[in-house]
């Protein structure tokens, strides 16, 4: 069984369940310009997804969410793991509400590697906050992702990230993309010591300068030496 097209024509629901009723394996795998999703089969059975750092019914709700995409149809590939148990129509319903919920929050949240950051001089006095989303406030670093908040709070990706969307409306937060720091290129990597804390900088540069004045403790003594018979 060999087939390829775009979602736009042949819709995902459909899509699957032509692999159920053909009670084959292999590999659905969906591409387009932000994501490349795979969903595995075994005996038309779905037994594993994956897109991005999305697992199970939420890889599958994460395609759901595609107006149009590029997909083939891969007979006899298996997957390295199973993240998948429900029954492919439930599946597919629950994917697709899934989906809908999403569609509000993915213009905020493009990815789960993004970064929610607090912005500073914000006046809170006459901001309020639900109770759930306090723990999510109280996460936000600048360092962490949303991905990893979810992890530490043990919360669900969609509540964690419905929370940062109310905290972002509210002026409270930002949420950026990761970026990844470089050098630029032709340009040698800074000296080792530019690594080193302020602190361990100036404390540095003050024994240096004091060491230099004569009469400091820490200046170095003056060496003298005697011409010898």
């Amino acid at each position: 069984m060999q087939l390829e097209g775009r979602l736009a024509l042949f819709p995902l629901r459909e899509l699957i369940e032509m692999v159920v009723y053909s009670s084959v394996r292999g590999m659905l795998e969906v591409h387009c310009d932000e994501l490349t999703a795979q969903i595995y089969f075994r005996d038309g059975q779905p037994t594993h997804a994956h897109a991005a750092e999305l697992r199970g019914i939420a890889a599958v709700a994460r395609v759901f969410e595609l107006s149009d995409a590029d997909f083939r149809f891969y007979a006899g590939s298996e997957p390295d793991d199973q993240t998948i148990w429900l029954d492919p129509h439930d599946m597919i319903m629950r994917s697709e509400e899934m989906a809908r919920q999403w569609a509000t929050l993915r213009p905020h949240i493009p990815a789960l590697t993004w970064t929610p950051t607090l912005i500073s001089g914000t006046n809170t006095a006459n901001i309020q906050i639900g109770e759930g989303t306090w723990p999510v406030l109280a996460a936000v670093d600048g360092q962490r992702t949303i991905l990893m908040i979810a992890d530490e709070l043990r919360l669900d990706h969609y509540d964690v990230c419905s929370a940062l969307v109310v905290l972002k409306n509210k002026g409270l937060i930002t949420i950026s993309s990761p970026i990844a720091e470089q050098p630029p290129v032709g340009e040698p990597a800074p000296p080792a010591e530019n690594k080193r804390g302020f602190f361990e900088r100036l404390i540095e540069r003050t024994l240096e300068e004091e060491a230099q004045n004569p009469g400091s403790r820490y200046a170095q003594p003056e060496k003298r030496y005697v011409e010898s018979d």
